[in-house]
């Protein structure tokens, strides 16, 4: 088990080899948790084997009448913006696992995410993550001065800078994206798009370098935690002989459908 708010279940998963989902925001207790950034921050899991994703949903999830009724996928919507920042090796990679789920849907269609761009929908979740750590950490951290490792450090000292103004855009911006992302799944849709935008990097990578990954899976995880969704990340391929996950992004609510559809096709 783990928490997910910016992608620490569906990345690890994705380098690991693993499944893994961020459930609906809210469809598993937090209770006894540390936050970070209460409006993003869920309980998720990881496993070997979607069977046992599965099992372990039952337990954890609630009743499907708490959340809405499961829903039947009838609509498969390529998120070809999160495919364009992964790039073609990435895409040709996971594209058999994409034509296997092409084959259990009547209607499929290329659809982009963020017509404004994704990574213009990066800095509105670290700007609200931010804002939101700040107010549940900043006194401890003003009181204590803690040391962090490098990008800790620094996005907190950035976090304890703000604008509230800014934050206040931000979260502005952050319902219409919520919006945007539920009218696009109505009620029977499922997004595909890669878990990450690549394989881990290498140990020894500079800092420079990991920075610019971590930006891009950024704005290719970002998109459900905006909008509260679940996303389930399945070991659907290999690149350069490491694991590369595939990601699924169903309606709220829609956890034990997604955890179904993973069994059914990729068990």
């Amino acid at each position: 088990m783990g928490t997910d708010t910016g992608g620490s279940i569906r990345l690890p998963a994705s380098y690991c080899g693993l499944y893994g989902i961020r459930p609906s925001h809210g469809a598993v207790p937090l209770d006894g948790s540390v936050p970070l950034a209460p409006s993003f921050d869920t309980v998720g899991w990881f496993a070997w084997e979607a069977s046992l994703l599965r099992r372990v949903g039952a337990v954890l999830l609630p009743p499907s009448s708490t959340l809405g009724p499961d829903p039947a996928f009838r609509r498969l919507l390529v998120a070809e913006d999160a495919f364009a920042i992964a790039g073609e090796a990435v895409r040709s990679a996971l594209a058999p696992a994409v034509e296997r789920l092409r084959g259990r849907f009547g209607a499929v269609d290329a659809v982009t995410l963020a017509p404004e761009g994704l990574e213009q929908w990066r800095p509105v979740f670290q700007t609200v993550q931010a804002a939101e750590a700040w107010a549940a950490h900043g006194a401890w951290i003003t009181a204590t001065k803690p040391t962090f490792g490098p990008g800790v450090r620094d996005r907190f000292a950035a976090a304890a800078t703000l604008d509230p103004a800014l934050t206040r855009a931000a979260a502005q911006t952050r319902e219409g994206i919520r919006r945007r992302m539920d009218d696009l799944l109505g009620t029977d849709g499922l997004i595909v798009l890669p878990s990450a935008p690549g394989i881990a990097p290498l140990r020894g990578s500079s800092g420079a370098a990991v920075d610019a990954e971590r930006g891009r899976a950024l704005a290719i995880l970002c998109p459900a935690g905006l909008a509260g969704l679940p996303q389930l990340s399945i070991p659907a391929a290999r690149l350069q002989g490491c694991p590369l996950g595939l990601s699924l992004i169903g309606p709220r609510g829609s956890d034990s459908a997604l955890l179904a559809i993973a069994e059914d096709l990729f068990a």
